[in-house]
This record gives structure tokens, sequence and C-alpha cells, in this order.
């Protein structure tokens, strides 16, 4: 059961966000029902989910309700600390993050290796990874000039051109566009 909630606590996914959330609050839960001595043999794989949402570099704090997550995995965090004890937590947590550490050692070791043997798969996963790569740029690109277009003003086709004639300093244009947005419309 421990393990399971805890598994449940470091599950990253957007569905299971409530899950997520209710296993976090059922480890404090435990911590506090069955007392100090008696978590202390559950501590390491309590701490892992608690370790991962909190460590420093954690993508879980970007994704959607990360946030949230990581301010209630340090509050989990530190209720156990003041339940089970400093030093047993400390004790905890440092294995924890020793087994992240080499989980993540053993991944890339892992990983290379099987550049080593299959360099043709090696290959096609660079190549993936470059597609998925260009696709992000492209949408970040895409999500840029959807941005920039409804920020500009859309007047006339003649409110756009540059040069002479045009009004084409660069305060015209605030002026422009300051008048545009104050007027409660990006149009005309």
């Amino acid at each position: 059961m421990v393990v399971r909630m805890a598994g449940l606590a470091g599950d990253t996914r957007v569905a299971r966000l409530a899950a997520r959330t209710a296993a976090l609050k059922w480890i404090a839960a435990m911590a506090s029902a069955l007392g100090g001595p008696a978590t202390v043999p559950y501590l390491e794989p309590l701490l892992l989910p608690l370790y991962r949402l909190t460590e420093a570099g954690s993508t879980a704090a970007s994704l959607p309700g990360g946030a949230d997550a990581k301010a209630l995995a340090e509050e989990v965090l530190s209720h156990v600390r003041s339940t089970c004890g400093s030093d047993a937590v400390l004790s905890a947590y440092t294995r924890a993050q020793a087994r992240v550490r080499d989980a993540r050692k053993a991944r890339k070791a892992r990983s290379a290796m099987r550049a080593m043997v299959d360099p043709a798969a090696a290959a096609a996963s660079r190549l993936r990874r470059g597609a998925k790569k260009a696709a992000g740029r492209k949408r970040k690109m895409e999500d840029m000039k959807r941005l920039r277009s409804a920020r500009t003003f859309h007047g006339s086709a003649g409110s756009r051109k540059r040069g002479a004639g045009a009004g084409g300093g660069r305060g015209d244009k605030r002026a422009r566009l300051g008048a545009a947005f104050a007027g409660g419309g990006a149009g005309g």
C-alpha cells in the first residue's frame, strides 16, 4: 500500500493530478496516524516522490498543477520531518536522493551502451529527437506570431506602411496602438 501511494504521489501525468494530491495528503496522514517510530521503516519509499517534486531542478513544477504539488510536497515533507524527527528523515531523504541519482546514472549508461551496440537505432533516436525539437520550435514560432498579431494594430492597410507620409516614426505607432487599445478594440 505504501509503495502504491508513493507511486501515485510521484505520477506527473496531468490526468492523475487529483490522485497525486490525494496520495501526498495520504502520506502526511499516515505519518500522523502511525507516529514517528512506526513510520521510519517506510520513509524511503515515501520520500522518493517528495524528493522528486521538491528538488531544485525538478521539471514537475513546470507541469500543469506542478506548483501546487510542489508546495504541497514541501508541506508534507516538513510535517513528516516534525512527526518522525529530523535525523531519521534526513537519512531516508539522502537514501532516496542516492536512489534517484543512481537510477538516472543507470539510464544514461544504458542509453550510451545502446548507442554503441546498435548505432542505427541510436541514429534513428537522434533523428526523432531532432524532429521533436524542430516541431517544438515551429510551435513556439507560431505561438509568437499569433501573439504578435494579437498585439498589433489592425487598422486599414495603409496604416501599417513605413516611410514618408505614413507617419512611420516609432512614437507615432505607439500612439496609434495606445489609442486603439484605449478605445476598447484592436480594429476599426
